[in-house]
């Protein structure tokens, strides 16, 4: 039984990380807030907050409650269990920073979202969650 536990647990964790991910990105867009593959960054300038916020919110805020649910859910190794939803979302964040050609943030966002959006949030899912 605890198997199945385990593998509800990474199942439903990664699912309802994902859908919130689109969900906040969604809700950004219909703001008003333009996407990282439909805007000339150039003219940005680095000043508006919310077109870089926006993006980060839409990783850290699913890393942190995919990996805290799945905890909840799981019957043991829930450390590890957190990681591997985490593990789900950065292999996503770090394709679509430095392999998806659509989408052109600047290299510092890149590294900072990468950095600070996935593995520091799901290790504060874990934690909080225990």
């Amino acid at each position: 039984m605890n198997i199945v536990k385990n593998v509800l647990a990474v199942i439903l964790g990664t699912i309802i990380m994902m859908v919130l991910n689109m969900v906040i990105l969604t809700i950004g867009m219909s703001l008003g807030v333009p996407d990282f593959s439909q805007t000339d960054l150039s003219t940005l300038a680095g000043t508006d907050l919310l077109f870089f916020a926006l993006p980060f919110l839409a990783h850290s805020i699913p890393t942190f409650v995919g990996p805290y649910l799945g905890v909840k859910i799981a019957a043991s190794n829930k450390f590890l269990i957190a990681m591997i939803i985490t593990s789900f979302h950065l292999m996503g964040g770090i394709y679509m920073a430095f392999f998806c050609v659509e989408i052109d943030a600047p290299t510092w966002y890149d590294l900072t979202d990468v950095l600070l959006a996935y593995v520091p949030m799901g290790y504060l899912g874990w934690k909080l969650a225990r």
